[in-house]
């Protein structure tokens, strides 16, 4: 078995505080900086994120927002290219399923969640 990694933010825990008892650590991933002398030329380094490879099953890659715990709102999930240079062309964003030789493709579904008291 392969070794786990696992990146997890602080604790937010003083008991001490009861207005607000302490926020979680954030985890933050960054691609480096491509800054030679030939700024037109250097790329930023990319951040690859690629699950396991199974004969049965490959691995999930899940994107989660944080829930909430008592009557507050759910964290955001948000995929966005950055702005383009003054000549340049914004990047795609792209939602692709894999390739299949003899059973169904995977689906793409975009869904809100209920909306008990509001509007979805």
């Amino acid at each position: 078995m392969g070794g786990e990694v696992v990146l997890t933010g602080g604790l937010g825990s003083d008991l001490s505080d009861t207005d607000d008892g302490g926020n979680g650590g954030d985890v933050s991933v960054h691609g480096g900086e491509g800054k030679g002398k030939g700024e037109e030329k250097n790329y930023g380094g990319s951040i690859d994120v690629t699950a396991g490879i199974g004969g049965a099953l490959g691995g999930d890659v899940e994107f989660a927002s944080g829930s909430a715990t008592v009557a507050r709102t759910s964290g955001d999930v948000q995929f966005a290219t950055a702005n383009a240079g003054q000549t340049g062309v914004t990047g795609k964003i792209t939602l692709d399923t894999g390739v299949t030789t003899a059973g169904n493709s995977g689906a793409i579904s975009l869904r809100t969640g209920a909306a008990v008291k509001g509007k979805a």
